[in-house]
């Protein structure tokens, strides 16, 4: 999965007998009364994790649902945490983001008295994005800026180490006149959703002008892009 080889790893379920149907068929009839394999549940989070990848969160979803309820009977945190962040993932996918940020706060309140990390980490950059909305939205926001803390520490290193230097210079010139705007409205507490009905566009396309103000000013998250904006004050 990491390598992007999706059809070996294909492949690999077919060996092991991997499918929506089998998983339907393994959880459905005795569901909280025989207790399913350990192992075979992480197998069916691979299974929709790659779904998820393949652009079908439908079908991860058709996997997660009862897998996250086996879990959650059986008393399996691991397995519930790491399954409603995939749900949340999945709902993302198909751009509901209510659902998403609901999946996301249960496998909150499941991994914070434990101090998960890594597997909200390991889910890469549309958890992160998935966790700042979380945090916009003022949802357990102790734990969540811990886990964006973690982010910054795998991509750049171990704390204390400096990540790549950023941009040698950014502009007005640089940013457009609504890349600006978007600017002063992340220097806020306003969510993507407020700062979209502030500007009158669509959220997605609040999203695509957040990403394009990161690569453009080297950052990674609000937090950075206000500090660098101040900086260079375009703010």
């Amino acid at each position: 999965m990491a390598q992007g080889d999706f059809t070996a790893l294909e492949r690999w379920m077919e060996r092991r007998d991997l499918t929506i149907e089998g998983v339907a068929a393994a959880l459905a009839p005795h569901e909280g009364q025989v207790p399913p394999d350990y192992v075979r549940q992480i197998e069916y989070a691979a299974l929709a994790r790659l779904r998820i990848a393949r652009q079908r969160p439908d079908e991860a979803l058709e996997i997660l649902l009862p897998t996250t309820r086996a879990a959650e009977k059986l008393g399996w945190n691991g397995v519930a945490i790491e399954t409603l962040a995939l749900q949340a993932l999945a709902f993302r996918a198909q751009g509901d983001v209510e659902q998403a940020l609901d999946a996301l706060e249960r496998a909150l309140a499941l991994g914070e008295p434990s101090g998960y990390v890594r597997t909200f980490v390991d889910e890469g950059g549309a958890m992160a994005d998935l966790l700042r909305e979380a945090a916009a939205q003022g949802i357990a926001l102790e734990y969540v800026n811990k886990l964006l803390a973690a982010f910054e520490v795998a991509e750049h290193g171990a704390l204390g180490q400096p990540g790549p230097p950023p941009q040698a210079r950014a502009s007005t010139e640089t940013l457009s006149e609504r890349e600006l705007e978007v600017l002063r409205l992340l220097n806020t507490s306003l969510s993507s959703t407020e700062m979209a009905d502030e500007l009158v566009v669509s959220v997605n396309t609040v999203r695509t002008h957040v990403r394009s103000i990161y690569s453009k000013l080297g950052v990674h998250s609000r937090y950075k892009a206000v500090a660098r904006a101040r900086e260079l004050n375009l703010i």
